[in-house]
């Protein structure tokens, strides 16, 4: 029931005042841990085993000092002495001191091993609290993944539900077959039976919850780990748990511990010696004997051989236990590697993709409300809108499992590190999600204008400025003037024009609906029912939108018709952009209305930035700059020509460019081919090696041999065939399949000289660092290695060699950094790219260093044979054509 207004101030105030008995919210997830962790039976447990240990510690200690012993005597006794019968009554006090002063050091062994012991229970003991808090964080996520699950699932109900009662109506009314309301019948089962499943695991989740927390899981929000630099270094993160890892921790201590116990069985080789001293003191014996002993002192050595080998069989065992405890920490070690590896890589892909997640579900909210309209008109089916409806509810549940994957990974990197804990009290910062996100009424936290697409119009005749509107194009924004288009019904295209722009920034869809033509048709197939419907949406749902209109520019084409162009500048929230735009108006009973509206290209870039008209006309020039001293050697001296279009470096630009101005503005059509062919052999003849982008031959690797550690391949160039082999150290090849790493950002892999990538999946992963070779069956001309993920990675080719592309590829980003040589790099980040060996090689040697793995491929642009390259003769005499064509082209003028 819900309270009135006055009402529930009230009860706020109450429980203000501490006046009304209401439960309190649950408590964070730190303070949670804190306060559950030490009730855990898992953590008594482990606490007594750590007493128990240092109990063991104590014991073996009291071996270090004597023992001292005493003894008292009270015997009555009838004894016998030369035949005849005597009573003797005998009271005796004996003391003693007895120490072992040399055992073989076993002692010391011993006590050795029992600190390992107990530095094993201590690491034991973290290794249950980190457990113990992983679970509770993990139960925590769940019972909140869950529980946003079902919300986001209840909501897809209830839209469900409301098309029900609507199609329902449409049967009853006949206007559609029962067919469609069988339909919705399935979707709405289905939907119920998943809620269902979710409401199952729920209660689950939350009883384990109970379970550990002893608290009913109320009111819970989507925790989260506030990430740090070092986060993101894997290698630190690997290392850092390496060294912290209680678990792996505890397998060391043990190890050390049956290490100082093969200590212990030696010292059963040396021989024992004990101090022992003894003192009687009180003797009473009646009658007397003739002799008796009053006090003593006694030196004992003894040494005690175990007949059958026991002492061998001790030290043997020692022995082998010591080997098993130190395998089982080498074998734990490279789980928790594998462990780490696989939950890293899970972390950067979750984080990667979260962004995502968002965008998929603002727009699959818009197909769904859009659809809903659709299908309200008759233009979209019943069928296509369940599907609409229900990939926004997958979408939001793939939000969720990701919010909540994030932090369950995060949490149990921070378990295996030993910093869960800690980092709950310093680094935990809640992250609910937004309650729009997880709705079904559209939400953008930036909805912009839906762009249309872009078409080049042909070029049109320059149109006179308007002096009504100077201001505007200098420049200055159109006036947010609120003009509806009634008021501006007799007002000419620049005025409606302004009063459009308002209207748009008003968020006010009737006003800007009524710019328009009644059977406004936008093009691209789209209806007119269709467009209004997004225009709708897009005017009116926007943040703060603002149309700014510069550089307007008229043209009239008859009495009735009339041409706009300007730069439109919007923006929303946090949404930018700027287009080029012609709107085209007619006046239908004395109005203007829009008729058509076009996006048109960017206007060109400034004359600093492009040829001058002359050379355009004939010839598509793109300046570079001068590349670094490892760029191929043509490139870095002249240019490189790519789709039709010639890249010419900078400091040959100025040269170039001035005597392209020779050529006439506007020759006769006939001669345009003609100067296109001279002008392309002019900036050809000036590259003393041409630099084409060419295709790349990359090599099959087709088997691998363990007994020689090599990988073998072969290269087809044409109809040549050359076998490649590589030797030396690796960690797993792709022969024949798997994963594709060269494929997740091809464009790296290819350059001015290289035209692609490798074209299959195959490589080799290098682990261990030293000595590698590449062998061919033929000589090779500029041999091509292609790289992924050389991070932290140093290799030394012993020859020069270019760099010719990097980027971002599988595993992330880097760049290489050139030796002072430029025969090698380094590998700053993740590097991913291709570089080239400059010369003709039969083989290639390079050494690197370790890493977790680091892959490579081969490639040529061609094998090794004479004359493929230009002569300097055929250059110059290249260059003397051209100039002479052009000279003489000049003369003529």
């Amino acid at each position: 029931m819900t309270l009135p207004l006055p009402a529930r101030r009230l009860a706020a105030a109450l429980a203000a005042c501490g006046l009304l008995g209401t439960p309190a919210l649950a408590a964070p997830l730190p303070v949670v841990v804190d306060k559950v962790l030490l009730q855990q039976p898992s953590v008594r447990s482990a606490q007594a085993l750590l007493r128990a240990a240092e109990a063991q510690i104590t014991q073996v200690r009291s071996d270090f000092l004597p023992s001292l012993g005493l003894s008292y005597r009270n015997s009555d006794a009838r004894d016998e002495t030369q035949g005849r019968p005597v009573d003797r009554n005998v009271r005796r006090s004996d003391a003693s001191l007895r120490w072992n002063v040399f055992n073989g050091a076993a002692d010391t062994h011993r006590l050795r091993a029992a600190g390992f012991t107990r530095d094993a229970a201590d690491a034991d003991l973290d290794s249950v609290l980190e457990q113990v808090a992983f679970e509770i964080t993990e139960t925590y996520a769940d019972v909140v993944r869950l529980r946003q699950t079902m919300t986001s699932l209840q909501g897809t109900i209830a839209r469900q539900e409301k098309v029900e009662a609507n199609v329902a109506q449409r049967v009853d009314a006949g206007r559609i077959s029962s067919a469609e309301l069988d339909l919705m019948h399935v979707r709405l089962i289905q939907s119920r039976t998943l809620l269902g499943q979710l409401r199952a695991q729920l209660g689950t989740a939350e009883y384990r919850y109970r379970l550990l927390t002893g608290e009913a899981p109320d009111d819970l929000i989507t925790p989260g780990i506030r990430p740090t630099d070092r986060d993101a270094d894997m290698d630190a993160l690997v290392e850092r748990i390496h060294e912290r890892n209680p678990r792996l921790r505890a397998a060391l201590q043990r190890s050390s511990a049956r290490k100082a116990d093969i200590g212990v069985a030696r010292g059963s080789f040396f021989p024992a010696v004990d101090l022992s001293i003894n003192k009687r003191l009180d003797n009473s014996t009646l009658p007397v004997p003739v002799s008796d002993t009053d006090r003593a002192a006694q030196l004992q050595v003894s040494i005690d051989i175990p007949l059958g080998g026991k002492n061998l069989g001790r030290h043997s065992e020692a022995v082998e236990r010591h080997q098993a405890a130190q395998a089982d920490a080498d074998d734990l070690l490279l789980k928790v590697s594998r462990e780490i590896t696989d939950l890293y890589r899970q972390l950067g892909e979750a984080r990667e993709i979260a962004p995502l997640t968002e965008r998929r579900v603002i727009a699959a909210q818009r197909v769904a409300a859009a659809y809903e309209l659709h299908f309200e008109a008759g233009r979209r089916s019943l069928n296509d809108l369940s599907i609409a409806q229900e990939d926004l509810f997958n979408a939001q549940r793939a939000l969720i499992e990701n919010r909540a994957q994030q932090t369950t990974l995060q949490a149990q990197l921070l378990s295996l590190a030993g910093e869960l804990r800690e980092t709950l009290r310093t680094r935990y910062q809640p992250v609910p999600i937004l309650p729009e996100l997880l709705g079904t009424t559209p939400y953008n936290p930036a909805l912009a204008a839906a762009p249309i697409p872009v078409v080049e119009a042909p070029p049109a005749p320059e149109m006179e400025l308007s002096p009504a509107i100077t201001s505007t194009a200098a420049g200055t924004s159109t006036p947010p003037v609120s003009v509806t288009a009634k008021e501006t019904d007799a007002a000419g295209p620049e005025q409606r024009l302004a009063a459009w722009a308002a209207a748009w920034s008003a968020g006010d869809f009737s006003a800007y609906r009524d710019f328009y033509l009644p059977d406004f048709q936008p093009g691209k197939g789209r209806s007119t029912a269709e467009w209004e419907n997004e225009r709708h949406l897009r005017v009116t749902q926007a943040q703060s939108p603002s149309v700014r209109i510069d550089k307007l520019k008229l043209r009239q084409l008859n009495a009735e018709r009339m041409s706009t162009r300007f730069i439109q500048h919007y923006s929303a929230g946090h949404y930018r952009d700027t287009v080029r735009k012609q709107i085209d108006w007619v006046k239908v009973d004395g109005q203007w209305r829009i008729a058509a509206e076009t996006v048109l290209a960017l206007p060109p870039p400034p004359r600093s930035e492009r040829p001058p008209k002359r050379c355009r006309r004939f010839l598509q020039i793109s300046i570079f700059p001068s590349p670094t001293r490892s760029a191929n050697s043509a490139q870095a001296n002249v240019f490189y020509e790519k789709n039709n279009i010639f890249f010419i470096n900078e400091k040959l630009a100025p040269f170039l460019l001035d005597l392209l101005e020779t050529y006439p503005q506007a020759p006769r059509r006939p001669k345009e081919p003609i100067m296109r062919l001279l002008a392309t052999a002019f900036i050809a003849a000036l590259a003393a090696t041409p630099a084409f982008a060419a295709p790349a031959y990359w090599t099959d690797w087709t088997s691998t041999s363990n007994v020689a550690s090599a990988v073998i391949g072969e290269l087809t160039v044409g109809s040549t065939t050359i076998g490649v082999t590589y030797s030396g150290s690796y960690s797993f090849a792709q022969t024949s399949g798997g994963v594709n790493y060269w494929a997740s950002n091809p464009v790296i892999y290819t350059s001015p000289s290289v035209d692609n990538g490798p074209t299959t999946a195959d490589i080799i992963a290098l682990d261990g660092g030293g000595t590698k070779t590449i062998t061919f069956s033929q000589s090779v001309h500029n041999p091509l290695i292609g790289l992924v993920s050389w991070n932290s990675n140093t290799v030394d080719f012993g020859v020069p060699i270019n760099v010719l592309s990097f980027g971002c590829g599988y595993w992330g980003c880097g760049a290489p950094v050139v030796n002072p040589a430029g025969t090698g790099f380094f590998g700053n980040g993740e590097l991913h790219g291709v570089i080239e060996l400059v010369g003709d090689y039969t083989s290639i040697t390079f050494t690197d260093v370790s890493e977790n793995w680091h892959g490579i491929t081969v490639g040529v642009l061609g094998v090794s044979t004479p004359g493929t390259q230009v002569p300097e003769p055929v250059s110059l005499a290249l260059l003397g054509s051209a100039l002479g064509a052009l000279a003489l082209a000049r003369r003529k003028r």
